[in-house]
């Protein structure tokens, strides 16, 4: 399952959808396709804060405010947690990075959707 947590200026996303064979997962190429159209954004506009790419794991913060941009991944992803529930799990709560992991969450690391 593909874990989503959004903040005002933070995307964080962890886990593979399963719904596919890697390679071929198009809940995960969607999920991922999102998240790399806001990288591609803040990286136009020089506004990335922090960013972290790996498989399984991607997480980026802008540096300032894009309430545009992160309102369409927050929608998008939205539609793809309700159309496919058991593979995509959004939460959006505002939280703060603290030592490595997120609080609030689990911090767990694994999967991917920058994978697929």
């Amino acid at each position: 399952m593909i874990r989503v947590r959004m903040g005002p200026d933070r995307l964080r996303i962890l886990g593979h959808a399963g719904y596919g064979r890697r390679g071929e997962d198009i809940v995960c190429a969607a999920v991922s396709a999102l998240a790399y159209a806001l990288i591609g954004v803040l990286q136009e506009q020089e506004k990335i804060r922090e960013l972290t790419v790996r498989p399984g794991y991607i997480e980026v913060a802008a540096a300032g405010s894009f309430p545009g941009a992160m309102e369409l991944v927050r929608c998008g992803i939205g539609q793809l947690a309700h159309q496919y529930p058991q593979y995509v799990m959004m939460e959006e709560k505002e939280y703060e990075r603290t030592a490595g992991t997120l609080a609030g969450g689990d911090g767990a690391g694994g999967g991917g959707a920058a994978g697929g």
